[in-house]
């Protein structure tokens, strides 16, 4: 998801300050939500 259309402004890291890098969807607390392998 393009972090422009987050309504969260991105992800967020283990201490709690937002990661700019990922979505809010898909990085929460310093790790990813899902494993996605490709």
């Amino acid at each position: 998801m393009p972090l422009n259309k987050d309504p969260q402004g991105g992800g967020s890291n283990i201490d709690g300050t937002k990661n700019k890098m990922y979505c809010s969807y898909c990085y929460q607390n310093g790790q990813f939500t899902s494993e996605m392998k490709v």
